[in-house]
């Protein structure tokens, strides 16, 4: 057993149990865990990996949230967030509001490229037919700030899976 114990997945209200952290979050919006060897054969050509062991621990993607009671909660990872114009924008925000609108019945937010802004919030938005760009948008608009309203906004009729049925965010741009 590694000597930081056993870090079993169990869930308690949606929230990891506070005992499975493994060490202090680097910040209030990271997950780092001490590292275990890793054989040098395994890392190969993984640079930006073996950037990611710091004072031999290992800094997670994860974003998390703490909630009551001192449990963490995962909300999302670091390499999803939207820059647009150096501000981040989480996508899981942008799609939760997205989904409270009367007809929307899925929805995914992803950043396009916005030469010198970064990117900026895109939406791929699956509804019925009565819901336009527009209601999006002054729904967005009276419940997000104002740099996470999706710029573009894409009605479709399916977001695109892959096998896995896991979403393919390289093909919600090329719609």
């Amino acid at each position: 057993m590694p000597p930081w114990g056993a870090l079993p997945a169990t869930r308690t209200g949606g929230c990891l149990a506070q005992q499975h952290l493994a060490c202090q979050a680097a910040s209030s919006h990271d997950i780092c865990r001490p590292a275990e060897p890793v054989p040098a054969n395994r890392l190969h050509g993984l640079e930006e990996l073996i950037e990611r062991f710091e004072h031999e621990r290992f800094l997670a993607d994860d974003l998390i949230e703490i909630c009551d009671g001192g449990e963490i909660a995962i909300t999302g990872r670091a390499s999803d967030l939207i820059n647009t114009a150096s501000k981040k924008v989480n996508p899981r925000e942008v799609e939760q509001v997205l989904l409270q609108i009367d007809g929307v019945l899925q929805a995914k937010v992803y950043g396009e490229p916005a030469g010198a802004r970064g990117e900026v919030v895109a939406a791929a938005v699956v509804a019925t037919p009565d819901v336009t760009r527009e209601q999006i948008r002054a729904w967005c608009r009276d419940h997000l700030s104002p740099h996470k309203v999706p710029r573009i906004i894409k009605l479709i009729e399916s977001i695109p899976v892959d096998e896995r049925g896991k979403v393919k965010r390289a093909a919600l741009a090329e719609l």
